[in-house]
């Protein structure tokens, strides 16, 4: 999170600051409304840049992850199946420590899972939201009956994926309310209802996946 705190020796403060408000959230399957267009997976006029010009992008992968599920988690080489009715809900928290320089501002943050290779496409549209982790959490300790309390997610995003394209998620919102370190932002929590037969496997904690992309100033 945002915070005083120094992470492997360095220390960074982000201050409050206006910014645009998120696009909404779109993919090969969530057209735009007439006037605006796909882009970078948010709708936007068609000659608007996702960020500006003097943006920069940076990653930052969790130092803490659980993994939960409601029945059994599906585990495939190399990752986790997500959406498959056999795993019912699944929760993945994440604990992020994010350090920019003093004054920046945060204009796109994405949460972005990349597919394991050669795995197939889902078989139906997943059934996925993010929503903010509310109370502390140790990945050691946590079960699904053991989980933190989280805030109800803004949104419930049915997309479906190509097998090669990464799974983005637009967090906007939740990584701007960092900025005010309340003491309520305990990391992010990635919802997957178990929809369909097959899901689609995603790689967890290998490879830089998952991973918060987030474009500043």
């Amino acid at each position: 999170m945002l915070s005083r705190a120094c992470l492997v020796g360095a220390c960074a403060v982000l201050v409050a600051c206006s910014a645009a408000p998120a696009p909404s959230p779109c993919d090969a399957s969530h057209a735009c409304s007439r006037g605006s267009a796909c882009i970078a997976g948010g709708c936007r006029a068609p000659e608007a840049p996702p960020v500006s010009e003097s943006a920069r992008r940076l990653l930052f992968t969790p130092r803490e992850v659980a993994i939960v599920a409601s029945k059994a988690i599906a585990l495939e080489p190399d990752g986790i199946a997500l959406g498959r009715a056999a795993s019912g809900s699944i929760t993945i928290l994440m604990r992020f420590a994010v350090t920019l320089g003093d004054g920046a501002a945060i204009e796109r943050a994405l949460l972005v899972l990349d597919p394991v290779a050669g795995s197939s496409a889902a078989d139906g549209p997943l059934s996925l939201s993010v929503a903010r982790v509310l109370e502390p959490w140790n990945a050691a300790e946590t079960t699904y009956a053991r989980r933190p309390r989280l805030a109800l997610a803004d949104e419930t995003i049915d997309r479906r994926l190509p097998a090669t394209e990464p799974l983005r998620i637009d967090v906007t919102k939740l990584v701007r309310r960092w900025t005010r370190r309340s003491a309520e932002d305990q990391g992010l929590a990635l919802l997957a209802e178990g929809t369909v037969p097959r899901g689609m496997v995603f790689r967890v904690q290998r490879g830089g996946s998952p991973r918060l992309e987030v474009y500043a100033r």
